[in-house]
């Protein structure tokens, strides 16, 4: 079971939310969305959200990027939609998906003008590689950070290793990994009488 190691304290499930305005909801998003990379953008939310302005914290937020994960569309769409919700309600999950894709569409729309006239050119393809591989170290972070803050168990480590071989080895789709081992692991980690909600299982 994953667990978070920070403290042993079972969670406050009253917890007062930190009052955000629509405006700064939007605009935090948006600038998020302006100066992010491709798959590091869930690690860059959680820096602005947890770390600076500590909006929630990582409890919340790695469940909701393990929804994230699972569920379709961009990573970094669906945890502005589970942010947004989560400190402000619909409105709010609306507002911050909207402000993290903009910037997103606006610059796209633009390079995709030049892209199309320059992807020959040697330098452009070195900008792309360049930007893949800020991503990929934006990702690793995040993983190192969340294996400092939350133990995993060895059916943790064991379903990972198994999507991984699926995907990544046998190169079957997504959707089959998702597929088998989601009820998997929800039957493993269901609620059980003899257990408090939170307590380590296995």
């Amino acid at each position: 079971m994953i667990q978070n190691t920070q403290s042993t304290k079972k969670p406050d499930n009253n917890r007062k939310i930190p009052p955000v305005s629509h405006i700064k909801l939007f605009f935090t998003f948006l600038l998020i969305g302006a100066t992010s990379f491709g798959g590091g953008v869930a690690a860059y939310i959680r820096r602005v959200v947890v770390e600076e302005k500590q909006w929630i914290d990582d409890t919340e937020f790695f469940r909701g990027l393990s929804l994230a994960q699972v569920l379709p569309g961009p990573n970094a769409a669906n945890m502005a939609i589970f942010v947004g919700r989560y400190l402000r309600g619909p409105a709010g999950a609306a507002l911050a998906v909207s402000a993290v894709l903009l910037p997103a569409v606006i610059i796209l729309s633009l390079v995709w003008i030049f892209y199309a006239q320059f992807e020959q050119v040697s330098a452009m393809k070195g900008i792309l590689e360049g930007i893949g591989a800020c991503a990929i170290g934006l990702i690793a972070s995040m993983a190192f950070q969340m294996k400092q803050k939350i133990t995993f168990t060895y059916v943790d480590y064991l379903i990972a290793a198994a999507v991984l071989l699926i995907i990544g080895v046998v190169r079957l789709p997504i959707w089959v990994a998702l597929l088998v081992f989601v009820p998997v692991a929800i039957w493993i980690y269901r609620p059980r009488k003899d257990t408090t909600p939170g307590e380590d299982r296995v």
